[in-house]
């Protein structure tokens, strides 16, 4: 799939609907943005009063960190859930031409999509953070065997801890891509369990991710600044979500165009209607010249 294509594309599915769209699309990351403000002012005033040191910040050995750092983790996932939920939901509608278009206020309320989307949320994350930990395991081993590597033996091995830590790194990232699919996936299977949702989108991005690294490179500049930030957001939003409808609309035609061969073959073996066959008779019911003498030879006697 061409990246210029869904590019052009997604940008008339806007027509007419930027403004709403883009405020849908940034609702996330002003949520997200608001809590890690919040977070680091609460972090500024326990320094400015002398609650917490410095190196607590990085140690975790505060206490006061680490309850802030809670609230304000399960606060940010609580109120972003919905919002990141809502933005796949509306993008969806909009790739389908779906008209009229349900309320936000409709998604946002409705309990069923708050529980579902806040399971996907803390899933994804705990499966990411699962993916990270050998990336935090190798590379502080890198970096304290880096610090005391004396001879040729530790240089070596000093080298593979760094190599492993890329590799690990490279497999986080590749999660991370493979998730961004999930909220778009539960928008078209409602039905679906939060944790059905999560494998099903590791197995759909297979062999597919490199449309999505596409897409975020296409939109890199435009995002660092803070005036593009919004368009280039939307965009961004907009192209993706029309990505994975194309890919869900591939998926179910192989799997209509697979269970119909299946079904052809199935009924191979039948007689097609309307066409009549000949069926021959069986060997001991077929009448031949010898077997006609035979028969009347033994009805008549004086023959």
């Amino acid at each position: 799939m061409k990246i210029r294509e869904l590019i052009s594309f997604s940008g008339k599915l806007l027509k007419g609907r930027r403004a709403v769209t883009m405020t849908v699309c940034l609702l996330p990351l002003a949520a997200e943005l608001f809590f890690r403000f919040a977070e680091a002012a609460i972090y500024s005033l326990l320094l400015y009063f002398g609650q917490m040191q410095p190196a607590a910040l990085f140690s975790g050995g505060s206490r006061i960190q680490l309850a802030v750092a809670l609230i304000t983790a399960v606060l940010r996932i609580t109120f972003t859930a919905p919002l990141t939920f809502a933005m796949a939901f509306r993008l969806m509608e909009l790739c389908g031409s779906r008209k009229p278009l349900t309320p936000l206020s409709r998604i946002l309320m409705s309990r069923k999509y708050f529980r579902k989307s806040l399971g996907l949320s803390i899933l994804s994350k705990s499966a990411a953070l699962i993916a990270l930990a050998p990336a935090a395991f190798f590379g502080i081993t890198a970096c304290s065997m880096f610090s005391t590597a004396r001879t040729a033996r530790e240089l070596f091995l000093t080298c593979h801890a760094f190599m492993l830590t890329a590799v690990s790194i490279l497999i986080w990232l590749s999660l991370k891509i493979s998730l961004a699919a999930a909220p778009f996936l539960m928008v078209h299977f409602p039905e679906y369990s939060p944790f059905r949702i999560i494998l099903l989108s590791i197995k759909f991005m297979r062999g597919r991710k490199s449309t999505f690294v596409g897409l975020a490179a296409a939109y890199l500049l435009p995002m660092a600044s803070i005036i593009g930030l919004p368009f280039a957001c939307t965009r961004l939003s907009s192209a993706a979500a029309l990505c994975i409808s194309i890919y869900i609309k591939e998926d179910e035609y192989e799997r209509n165009k697979t269970d119909s061969q299946l079904r052809k073959s199935d009924h191979a073996a039948k007689v097609p209607h309307g066409k009549k066959r000949r069926v021959k008779a069986a060997s001991y019911k077929i009448e031949t010249p010898g077997k006609r003498y035979y028969t009347e030879r033994q009805n008549n006697p004086q023959y």
